[in-house]
């Protein structure tokens, strides 16, 4: 499992980060202690647990980490998905998407 995260960690460590990026193709959720039920402010699924979202653009080799915490987003286009063994879920698609970002919990990518 060390051998996993550390070259998952040399792979990420490629990335630049920018806080304006606005097109990725990578997404990478990381679940955080936090569950939707009883969070203030909460519009979406309440027994979800939130994660945080760190959108790659692997063309620019940068990354934005969105700091809110979420607890679904949509889409509409064919992805690959990939649980790495910390836990944390990246989907990855052919194409960079357009990344919008709202003060609900939902991100949805179109």
């Amino acid at each position: 499992m060390r051998k996993a995260l550390d070259k998952g960690k040399e792979w990420l460590g490629r990335y630049k980060e920018n806080d304006k990026l606005k097109e990725a193709n990578i997404f990478h959720m990381y679940q955080t202690k936090k569950y939707g039920l009883g969070n203030k402010g909460m519009n979406g699924y309440h027994d979800a647990k939130l994660f945080e979202l760190r959108c790659y653009n692997s063309k620019t080799l940068e990354f934005r980490i969105l700091q809110d915490n979420h607890d679904a987003f949509s889409f509409n286009k064919p992805c690959k998905v990939k649980i790495f063994v910390d836990g944390s879920t990246m989907l990855s698609f052919e194409d960079v998407l357009e990344i919008p970002v709202w003060i609900v919990q939902h991100i949805i990518l179109e």
